[in-house]
């Protein structure tokens, strides 16, 4: 049963990188491609009941986690804060289970077993489907909107709890930016971050392999941080300089650090040369240079630039971080002003004066973790904070363990530290936990090395990974 429950779960994952694609172009009344848009998370819920049941019928209970202190607290603080501030319990359940649906996808993953051929599997396939991803975002770069405008999400109407399930309008990306099979370059820049991670830590933590492999990862490496340059996400583009840095260093072998860091800068240079070739402006920002291709390293200059940080700081991300930040700490608010995220800003504009674009801003929710921190308070906020640290954490001892650890396990903890770091950073500029194409791997690789750490000691190795 484990392996069918794991197959399954694999297919879902090869499946939603395009499954907006799909939507796009597949047949039929919007009321049937509503029920498929959540195919995916119903699928889940479908396998956690199978999984329970047959741990009843078995009378074997569930593993406890690292994770089921903090989430019980956060639910209950959440319950609390909703009654507290009297939220409508239909959006604020909504917003609820767009942040904790794929806990879900942890919890089965974090009670299966697993052959170490298992998790390869799973490695090959999340950077398979990250090079087919950037490749596509790359051709949608050069080839620019003829190309682009068949990768669109598909308009629909039909509304479920009161919300249009997909609705696209390109004027919103930057010209040229690319989309890959996702709908949006923000989410597939989450989605190839992901991927590099997976592919950094599998480069750098082996010391051997065949040559064939080496080269098939050096390319993907180098293509997938090109696809992370095509979205024009600067904060994405950062990361992706990162993380094989990151990668690098947590690999622990000195030896490679000096040849690493050289072929990192020549993949560098390489890219800022392919960058100089683009289409150079001075409009690199606002409503215009949306209009625009321009290269990709003068966005990254104009992020340095007086005026970023001053319109940044009026009227985008930083003002709201600004604003909630002050607004909560400052009040010491505990509790927030509740998960009903309509309600909840309409408290926070009352109770602090000169903030009443925010009703009409809907961007703040981009800034996620302020965005939790006004819905949940500091206590809300503080979990999530402590949550990440506890998974950083296990990650750091696993790969650090001196007890028997098989290699792909030590690459699993590598890659779930380094996406614990990207979390943490990119949760302030976009909805890293609620997007399926970043939450669904996440938790995905999560609940995998919950399962190969468990029952691990001080002084016994005991983890459900066969080895045989």
């Amino acid at each position: 049963m484990d392996r069918l429950i794991f197959n399954v779960v694999l297919i879902l994952g090869a499946y939603l990188p395009f499954e907006s694609l799909m939507m796009r172009y597949l047949p039929g009344a919007e009321s049937l491609q509503s029920i498929l848009f959540v195919a995916v998370e119903a699928s889940i819920y479908l396998l956690f009941v199978l999984l329970l049941t047959t741990r009843l019928g078995d009378g074997r209970p569930f593993r406890r986690t690292l994770v089921d202190l903090p989430l019980l607290l956060f639910v209950m603080i959440a319950f609390v804060s909703l009654v507290k501030n009297g939220s409508d319990p239909v959006p604020a359940v909504t917003n609820l289970r767009s942040l904790l649906r794929y806990v879900v996808l942890f919890y089965i993953l974090a009670n299966l077993r697993y052959r170490p051929e298992q998790i390869r599997i799973v490695f090959r396939l999340i950077i398979i489907l990250g090079l087919i991803q950037a490749t596509i975002a790359i051709v949608q770069f050069l080839g620019g909107e003829g190309i682009k405008q068949f990768f669109y999400l598909r308009l629909m109407d039909t509304e479920i709890a009161g919300k249009t399930l997909l609705t696209r309008d390109p004027t919103t990306d930057r010209i040229g930016a690319g989309i890959g099979t996702l709908g949006q370059p923000g989410i597939l820049a989450m989605f190839l971050l992901v991927s590099l991670s997976v592919a950094a830590s599998d480069f750098f933590m082996e010391r051997s392999r065949p040559l064939r492999e080496t080269i098939f990862l050096v390319v993907a490496i180098a293509l997938l941080i090109l696809g992370i340059l095509t979205t024009y996400k600067r904060a994405a583009i950062m990361l992706g300089a990162i993380i094989p840095i990151l990668a690098l260093l947590l690999s622990g072998d000195r030896r490679r650090i000096v040849p690493g860091m050289l072929l990192l800068m020549i993949g560098g240079a390489l890219m800022i040369a392919v960058d100089s070739a683009m289409e150079s402006g001075n409009i690199v920002s606002g409503r215009e240079a949306r209009e625009h291709q321009v290269a990709v390293f003068e966005l990254m200059r104009h992020l340095m630039s007086e005026e970023y940080w001053a319109r940044s700081a009026t009227a985008s991300r930083l003002w709201f971080f600004r604003e909630a930040a002050v607004s909560i700490f400052g009040s010491f608010n505990l509790l927030g002003f509740g998960p009903d995220p309509g309600h909840a800003i309409q408290l926070f504009v009352a109770d602090r004066s000169g903030l009443s674009q925010l009703l009409t801003y809907n961007s703040y929710r981009d800034v996620y973790w302020m965005a939790l921190l006004v819905y949940f308070g500091i206590l809300g906020f503080s979990i999530w904070m402590f949550l990440l640290w506890r998974l950083g954490r296990n990650a750091n001892r696993i790969r650090r363990s001196q007890l028997p650890v098989t290699p792909i396990v030590r690459k699993l903890a590598v890659t779930v530290l380094i996406l614990v770091v990207v979390t943490f950073i990119y949760t302030f500029v976009e909805r890293t936990l609620v997007i399926r194409a970043y939450a669904f791997y996440f938790w995905f690789l999560v609940g995998l090395l919950s399962a190969a750490g468990y029952g691990w000691s001080k002084d016994n190795a005991k983890s459900p990974i066969e080895t045989s």
